[in-house]
């Protein structure tokens, strides 16, 4: 069988968070954040990188990339999964 097993522990997490943007130019934007839990027995990590490109005042095309960790996975579960959006985004 392939079925991921569950691993029961209680720990004491700290929380950090960080976020950067920086404006291209006037039309693109670059962001990256990164947030982990860290505990004794597990840590956990995000990471979320995306550009975001306006095609005009009410459209924007928006790519992004995530990365997600964790040191101490489900028993037959990778430690890191990653994912890929693209999106359109409509402000009215």
């Amino acid at each position: 069988s392939n079925k991921a097993t569950t691993k029961d522990f209680s720990q004491t997490i700290i929380k950090a968070a960080a976020t950067f943007t920086y404006q291209i130019n006037e039309n693109v934007e670059f962001a990256q954040d990164l947030t982990s839990f860290i505990g004794e027995e597990q840590t956990k990590t995000e990471s979320n990188t995306s550009l975001n490109v306006s095609m005009s005042d009410a459209l924007k095309l928006k790519a992004t990339y995530k990365i997600r960790d964790n040191s101490n996975p489900a028993t037959g579960k990778e430690n890191t999964d990653t994912e890929t959006y693209f999106g359109i985004i409509y402000d009215f």
